[in-house]
């Protein structure tokens, strides 16, 4: 879910020509992370409390910060709106509350489900906030994917859970962070954000600790430090992924997350997502595949960036 973030439409995709399947691999690697990453959460959530696995998620990717950048230290302050900036890197924090908090509750493949529905609520948002025209396929898209939604949660049954909110947070918190990622693309390099996100992310969850800290013992410890490298390194794959190849052509893969939930959360925890769940992330996922596909489509036609299409 989280590999929507660095959506940056590449000017040149040579790259992606000479060796097409490295980004989609590199997509692949993410999303499988970000499962494990999440159910890692599930996991320590009985034991932490929630801002101490969030602050980990941040803190033990921010060693991973000089290897990424290298060199290139003087890319960092060419941002223009530090602010925006600022905002973004506090998403992901709130975000992940949110989706850790539903994780004590809920099957992993289920609320990952569920998040899948965040392109969808970008394609809305993108209308309002970003100006940009969205035609009567894509609105039509976007109707079927919040269909698939109350398939999953089914409102008035007894399988509710307030709980089925979360995850929807964290999708409309992604697509939020999403459309600031790509004003923020306009005139800032990829490698600028990601820096941001990470150090943003560990200075505001840091300022929780005091409150809420509980020493783990060596397998928290463990846990801890894998999900925030597995965290880093799930990002900078991601922006790597985006920097060689458009958007539309990467974003079909990012559902190989709901396979990587679905294996670990059964590994894991015996979870196996019910039909109607499993009816209900299809049609979820038949939508976003949708949305791709006429982006794709219409920029071809056009000639223009996807992301501007309609």
């Amino acid at each position: 879910m989280r590999v929507w973030e660095s959506q940056r439409i590449c000017t040149s995709c040579r790259a992606f020509q000479n060796a097409p399947m490295h980004p989609i691999l590199l997509v692949i690697v993410a999303v499988s992370l970000y499962a494990v990453i999440d159910g890692l959460a599930k996991v320590m959530v009985h034991d932490m409390d929630v801002m101490q696995i969030i602050w980990s998620r941040f803190a033990f990717a921010l060693p991973l910060l000089p290897f990424i950048v290298g060199r290139r230290w003087r890319e960092l302050s060419r941002t223009d709106r530090p602010g925006l900036q600022f905002a973004r890197g506090l998403i992901p924090i709130v975000a992940g509350i949110s989706i850790v908090v539903a994780l004590r509750v809920m099957p992993l493949a289920d609320a990952t489900a569920l998040m899948f529905v965040s392109p969808l609520m970008l394609t809305a948002l993108a209308v309002p906030l970003l100006k940009e025209r969205v035609g009567l396929h894509r609105w039509s898209a976007v109707i079927v994917g919040f269909l698939g939604v109350l398939v999953i949660v089914r409102p008035g049954g007894s399988t509710m859970q307030w709980a089925a909110l979360l995850p929807l947070l964290t999708a409309f918190l992604y697509a939020l962070y999403q459309i600031a990622t790509r004003v923020l693309s306009r005139n800032t390099p990829p490698l600028v954000t990601f820096a941001y996100m990470v150090v943003v992310g560990t200075a505001g969850s840091t300022l929780a600790l005091p409150f809420v800290w509980r020493t783990p013992d060596a397998l928290g410890w463990a846990m801890m430090a894998a999900s925030g490298l597995l965290h880093g390194l799930a990002h900078y794959l991601v922006t790597r992924a985006f920097a060689l190849a458009p958007a539309t052509i990467l974003a079909p893969f990012n559902y190989a997350q709901l396979i990587g939930a679905t294996a670990f959360g059964y590994a894991l925890f015996g979870d196996l997502p019910d039909r109607w769940t499993i009816v209900g992330a299809l049609v979820i996922v038949a939508a976003g595949l949708y949305v791709a596909y006429r982006e794709r489509r219409l920029a071809r036609l056009s000639g223009t960036p996807a992301h501007r299409s309609s």
